[in-house]
């Protein structure tokens, strides 16, 4: 493929001015974000995704064909040797899956290896493609928020999203984001992302248009009737009056929104949203038997020892794992438990230092972004290092509760984007870079 590439470059392929502008490093990493996030799309037609997917690689091939991996710093070897027992799963995993579970779990993990790899060999530090990400997250969450409650009103599931659920005589709904489980997570972590960019200089209309798309997330939140929703949507307003009001302004803001939603609840307790938000607040914290709390402590203890009982242990899995067994939901293996801990979920698919180097990972770039935020005197840039060191804490408190993981093709390459850009120096951020 190399051959391939140096002979079309010879040949003033590659370097024609057209063909140049087509194949940026920029462009590249959008397109493959963008064919991540539409992975529903291979429950419409398979062969068109494995296009799309194949195309948006050959893209990233062409633009970077005479980079390779270089070790720099402690970091690139972390993320290299955190590769290295990343691929590692699909091997322990062939020796104990059955050949058809097998293909199906590996469709949905090699994105998340192949997305890894690929940030390893490009190592992009333009701020541009960071805010281009971002920006399009924002939008495909929007649509996914809308894709929800366009079903709640037709009372109908779209035949290409997942199979929908129920909880409290209600029908769960799926959205374009993946999963029942998902835009719990990726709902509110969108709105955070609304929020933390939002630029005060923005027009009245651009202002009215934001606050619109964070009340219709708001509501398929609510719709999602996901108990994630309600404790991530907490997480997201706890950080932004903790962390970007000060103390007077916050106390004011939470005041105005409690009253808000007790008269809500006072005048209007028969409305749809809001008989079905106390519903879903009530089965969160109320619940007997199926609150956070008790949920929280299955996750710690139920699930692991139903694993241990499906599953022989040996001295030896706590170095390899058991693979996809161990990450049954997010690969779509209805047929072995489900841990909904994200950290019990890789430390039994990759073994110990699988799980060791991912949260080395994590915690280098919290600790870089906090630095950063702490000796960096540009506004803008403290305030993109704001946003990636709450990111991982928002990430990290979600591994608690079995979603954010790395191996989801929208989450995972969240996750990575965060650890690269905080890897790079945006110190000397340009003030032209902002989300809106």
């Amino acid at each position: 493929m190399l051959s391939i590439y140096r002979l079309l470059y010879n040949y003033h392929i590659v370097n024609n001015t057209f063909i140049n502008k087509i194949l940026t490093n920029e462009k590249a990493i959008f397109l493959l974000f963008v064919t991540y996030s539409v992975h529903i799309l291979r429950n419409i037609s398979l062969i068109l995704y494995f296009s799309l997917f194949m195309f948006s690689y050959f893209f990233v091939f062409l633009t970077y064909a005479d980079n390779f991996i270089k070790i720099k710093n402690r970091m690139d070897l972390l993320l290299l040797l955190f590769f290295l027992t990343f691929s590692s799963i699909p091997l322990v995993s062939l020796l104990n899956l059955p050949l058809g579970e097998f293909i199906t779990a590996l469709s949905r993990f090699i994105p998340a290896l192949l997305f890894l790899l690929t940030f390893i060999v490009v190592k992009p530090n333009n701020y541009k493609l960071f805010i281009k990400i971002y920006y399009f997250f924002i939008f495909f969450t929007l649509l996914s928020a809308l894709s929800i409650i366009l079903q709640f009103m037709l009372n109908y599931n779209f035949e290409f999203l997942a199979a929908p659920g129920g909880r409290e005589g209600l029908t769960r709904y799926a959205s374009f984001l993946g999963s029942l489980t998902t835009f719990g997570t990726l709902g509110p972590y969108a709105i955070f992302a609304i929020v933390i960019f939002w630029d005060k200089s923005l027009s009245l209309k651009k202002q009215i248009y934001l606050l619109f798309v964070i009340i219709i997330i708001i509501i398929a939140s609510i719709l999602n009737l996901q108990k994630a929703s309600i404790i991530n949507l907490i997480i997201v307003f706890l950080f932004y009056f903790i962390f970007f009001l000060k103390p007077l302004k916050a106390l004011v803001l939470i005041t105005l929104s409690f009253i808000l939603i007790i008269t809500l609840i006072v005048f209007y307790p028969n409305s749809f949203i809001v008989s079905t938000f106390l519903s879903l607040l009530n089965y969160t914290f109320f619940n007997e038997y199926h609150n956070f709390y008790i949920d929280l402590l299955n996750r710690f203890s139920f699930y692991i020892s139903q694993f241990l009982i499906q599953n022989e242990f040996h001295i030896s899995r706590l170095i390899w794992g058991f693979g996809f067994k161990a990450s049954s939901g997010t690969l779509g293996l209805p047929a072995y438990v489900n841990f909904h801990n994200i950290y019990y979920e890789m430390f039994f698919s990759g073994g110990f230092f699988h799980l060791f180097l991912y949260l080395m990972l994590l915690l280098r770039t919290f600790f870089e972004s906090l630095t950063v935020f702490y000796t960096s005197r540009n506004f803008k840039t403290k305030v993109y290092s704001k946003f990636i060191f709450l990111s991982i804490i928002y990430f990290m408190t979600n591994m608690l509760i079995g979603v954010g993981t790395i191996y989801h093709p929208i989450g995972g390459s969240l996750i990575i984007v965060l650890i690269f850009f905080s890897k790079s120096n945006y110190i000397n951020l340009s003030k032209k870079y902002y989300l809106y």
